[in-house]
């Protein structure tokens, strides 16, 4: 048990200090006085044999050692967190923690009618939910910080599956005002002159339904000046319903500002705006009753329209 518990501390001191970017913010993730850390991490990197950091004026940073045995400690934490989950659940102990990890704008009605599902199946269960870009979803799922993960990106690594659970189709969203409201629009050629409010671009974010957005804009050699970048579903909301701008969003992001008059929809009619949406599990990851009652939640529940 002794060597077990070596290995443990090595691999959960390596990646406090890879996460945290500092000796400082792992020895207090560890709850660890910094001497304490430092003595760990040199232990490592004496059996290694390599260093596994460099220091930057931004921080520690991995060494190319380091970056080769990443993966395989996450690999590790995450059999270990699978291990601790699979005994409670055979000693029948009540409670535990799912993680979920999904992007941002699809954490809406739909998640919460998922999250809503969970609870009444598992009430004693913690559900943890944390948030990010396809890719870091994605990430989360491969660590184990998460059982499953919402994601546009449909993972590449040998450890990670997908299976897709809906379309999402954005909706084209006006001031009230606007004299094209409740209209049906079949080219963008209408929209000369007009505003557009999106996300600002990122290169993580290729496969988003934002980005198709985006892609139908240059289809259409819609002005690079005329695309407003917002990083804020909420932000982009308001200011469509300030009059600043047209926006597509998330049929959820839309309902209750339309509902309430704050808003009126386009009936975009041309090429579909949207992207497929994904759940990512790990193939080697332990599912127990609430991790499964998550998953089949998330299957089962009708997608938002």
């Amino acid at each position: 048990m002794g060597r077990i518990h070596m290995i443990s501390d090595a691999f959960s001191t390596f990646l406090a200090v890879h996460e945290a970017g500092t000796i400082g913010g792992a020895a207090r993730g560890l709850h660890l006085s910094q001497p304490a850390v430092s003595r760990r991490l040199q232990a490592i990197e004496t059996e290694i044999g390599a260093p596994l950091f460099e220091r930057t004026r931004r921080g520690l940073r991995l060494t190319s050692a380091g970056e080769v045995l990443l993966p395989h400690a996450e690999r590790v934490r995450a059999a270990h967190r699978d291990a601790a989950q699979a005994l409670a659940d055979h000693v029948g102990e009540p409670g535990g923690a799912v993680r979920l990890s999904i992007v941002g704008s699809l954490a809406g009605r739909w998640f919460s009618t998922v999250l809503a599902n969970v609870r009444a199946a598992h009430p004693r269960v913690e559900l943890i939910v944390s948030t990010g870009t396809s890719r870091q979803v994605n990430a989360h799922v491969a660590r184990g910080d998460a059982v499953a993960g919402i994601s546009y990106v449909r993972p590449v690594g040998d450890d990670l599956r997908s299976r897709r659970l809906f379309d999402e189709r954005l909706v084209l969203v006006c001031h009230p005002s606007h004299p094209l409201a409740d209209a049906r629009v079949t080219e963008i050629a209408h929209f000369t002159g007009e505003q557009w409010l999106l996300f600002p671009e990122r290169a993580d974010q290729s496969e988003s339904s934002d980005a198709a957005v985006r892609r139908l804009l240059r289809t259409h050699a819609v002005p690079e000046d005329s695309i407003r970048p917002i990083d804020s579903l909420s932000a982009q909301r308001a200011l469509a319903a300030a009059g600043y701008g047209l926006a597509f969003l998330p049929p959820e992001a839309a309902a209750d500002a339309v509902e309430a008059g704050q808003l009126r929809t386009i009936a975009w009619a041309g090429e579909p705006v949207g992207a497929a949406v994904h759940l990512v599990t790990r193939r080697s990851g332990y599912l127990g009753p609430a991790a499964q009652a998550a998953i089949e939640s998330l299957t089962r529940t009708p997608p938002p329209e």
